[in-house]
């Protein structure tokens, strides 16, 4: 029965009934039933993974047309040897291969939809174990990638049934363990040497991640977004390189940059203006002048900290605030020339390339924009909320056809007061027409006001992110967190992460005394704290999963030196104090820093 399709399905056939249609024909509970009574003999159970592994799976009728035939992929999903993860190379990769070979897919989908919900469920997490141990056992082999393929083709279609039926939520699918960075980056090369007949294809067998952005995570994505936009780029500049009669082109080459701490924003710009589209994709590497510093991220997010801090200050002028405290936009009449939005949206594009979060006071409506989506007037209400409070009460009010609003189609936004449509001052807005009145105020603040300049800050932010795989991969609200980052702080969580290296471990003296002294802080100076341990007071995407201190103690530390943070690595050198007074002390000259490179000698204390 376990080595033939037909069998298998001729013994679970439900009773056909004349008035009425079934649309899965077998029983599948009866099926599931038969299945575990079976399995639990282990000997029978090494049988039908025998029999399945060398007949059935074989035989599978990829080519059929007939739902009846199709039937035994419902059947297979029901039987405990496909789930267990021990199986996944004999069982699941034959299996995953039949059905995207499967040339009439809608049948077989049309099956899938008509599934229990803990079936349904069940199907996704045997391709998610299978996919895991995949990964574990990652070769870099075609055989590796064609299994990978298989598996993400078959979750793809799985997908597209849940997405037309809404079965389960979204999150079911996402694979936490996928190493991002490794697997991404070889597929890249793979697909840039196919792509340039540097090797032969049938060597290679690469896969093109972004078709399958439902499995992954954030930071996932926000590798993938990077690696894609790598081979974007390496192919550009692979064509001139040719075209110029050279060589193939390197990998790795960083992008860098050398800038005053008293000049910044002159001397990134400037150099920024004269960086070649495809470099923008390099890993940037940041210099400051007479400073001798390790490359790496503590620099780079120290630099985009300051620059960043800077150029969206008040007085900086190049942003208005609607309101006191609320979120950044753009301005109506800019007192900058369009160019510098444009390097502006550069190095936004950077920050996030580099994976560096940023403090960047944008609402959501610039992510919306960012991927071809309207704003509404929710976002309205975050950007300027009595103004949006005003418009929602408006537009919520009772139709009162008679009553007289002494609203007209003008609005006052960023000192002006303009019409939004011809002669708008002297058109009242009254309850037939208060629901255009304020889309025309939404389109006017989010669009017409701002297009200019709007447009100016996208183009460079898609000179180095890519917009195909961005809009394919991310919604806003992702796309905000991995370019804004959290501050979803959980100072618990921190000490718990940290770890501990030379003499120090988790109950020396001295390192009680720093976490009694740093949960008597309050959030502003821990912020500050964390600005001093890694040039940046916003988590990362993983956030508080993952950030932590590793503590050293120096043998040439003495008392009377205070701490050094090394920021790229998150390296706290901490002497060992003796009192509480000293510990204390270290805590807030660390608070008061600019930055962690430089350990201050003082005073020994009295």
């Amino acid at each position: 029965i376990f080595s033939s399709p037909a069998c298998l399905t001729a013994s679970f056939l439900k009773k056909r009934e004349s008035v009425e249609t079934i649309s899965i024909d077998v029983d599948l509970q009866k099926a599931r039933d038969t299945f575990e009574k079976l399995t639990k003999t282990e000997w029978i159970s090494l049988m039908i993974t025998t029999c399945l592994r060398d007949n059935l799976l074989r035989a599978l009728p990829c080519c059929s047309s007939h739902q009846e035939a199709l039937l035994v992929f419902l059947l297979l999903l029901e039987c405990p040897v496909m789930h267990d993860s021990r199986n996944w190379w004999s069982l699941v990769v034959p299996f995953a291969k039949a059905v995207c070979k499967i040339r009439k897919s809608q049948v077989l989908k049309q099956c899938l939809a008509s599934l229990q919900e803990s079936s349904f469920n069940k199907m996704i997490q045997m391709l998610k174990t299978a996919i895991i141990s995949q990964l574990y056992q990652w070769t870099e082999t075609s055989q590796s990638y064609c299994s990978l393929k298989a598996f993400l083709g078959m979750m793809k279609e799985v997908h597209k049934v849940n997405t037309a039926n809404c079965r389960l939520p979204e999150n079911t699918f996402i694979i936490d363990e996928f190493p991002s960075a490794v697997i991404f980056h070889e597929s890249t090369r793979r697909l840039f040497f196919r792509d340039n007949n540097l090797i032969p294809a049938e060597n290679l067998s690469p896969i093109i991640f972004s078709d399958f952005p439902f499995i992954f995570n954030l930071p996932c994505k926000i590798q993938l977004l990077r690696a894609e936009s790598h081979l974007k780029m390496l192919d550009l500049k692979q064509r001139e390189y040719l075209d110029q009669g050279q060589g193939i082109l390197q990998f790795n080459q960083p992008l860098p940059f050398k800038v005053r701490r008293s000049h910044l924003v002159e001397d990134a710009l400037r150099q920024l203006n004269q960086v070649e589209d495809t470099n923008l994709c390099k890993g940037l590497v940041i210099e400051f002048t007479k400073e001798i510093r390790s490359p790496g991220y503590g620099v780079i997010a120290e630099f985009f900290y300051y620059i960043f801090e800077e150029m969206t200050k008040t007085e900086y002028g190049m942003f208005i605030y609607p309101e006191e405290g609320s979120y950044m936009w753009f301005p109506v009449s800019p007192v900058f020339e369009k160019k510098r939005y444009f390097l502006f949206g550069i190095l936004c594009g950077l920050s996030l390339n580099n994976s560096n979060v940023a403090n960047l006071p944008f609402p959501l409506a610039l992510f919306k924009k960012l991927l071809g989506q309207k704003p509404s007037l929710q976002d309205l209400k975050e950007l300027s909320p009595l103004l949006g409070k005003n418009l929602q009460v408006l537009n919520n009010e009772a139709d009162d056809i008679g009553k007289e609003l002494y609203i007209y189609f003008s609005i006052h936004w960023d000192k002006k007061d303009v019409d939004l449509i011809p002669n708008g001052i002297s058109v009242p807005v009254d309850q037939s027409n208060k629901k255009e009145y304020v889309s025309a105020c939404i389109d006017y603040i989010f669009d017409i006001s701002v297009e200019a300049v709007y447009e100016e800050f996208q183009r460079g932010f898609y000179k180095v992110c890519d917009k195909e795989i961005l809009v394919k991969l991310f919604q806003p609200e992702e796309l905000m967190a991995a370019v804004v980052g959290n501050t979803d702080y959980d100072w618990k969580q921190f000490e718990e992460n940290s770890q501990y290296d030379q003499e120090y471990h988790k109950s020396h003296p001295t390192i009680l005394m720093f976490w009694k002294a740093f949960h008597k802080l309050t959030l502003e100076e821990k912020r500050k704290f964390l600005f001093f341990l890694r040039g940046n007071d916003r988590l990362p995407l993983r956030g508080k999963q993952q950030m932590g201190i590793t503590f050293r103690c120096p043998e040439t530390f003495r008392e009377t030196d205070y701490p050094r943070a090394l920021t790229c690595h998150n390296i706290l050198d901490f002497p060992k104090y003796s009192t509480m007074e000293k510990v204390e002390e270290a805590l807030q000259v660390a608070i008061n820093s600019n930055r962690g490179f430089a350990s201050v000698q003082v005073t020994e204390q009295q």
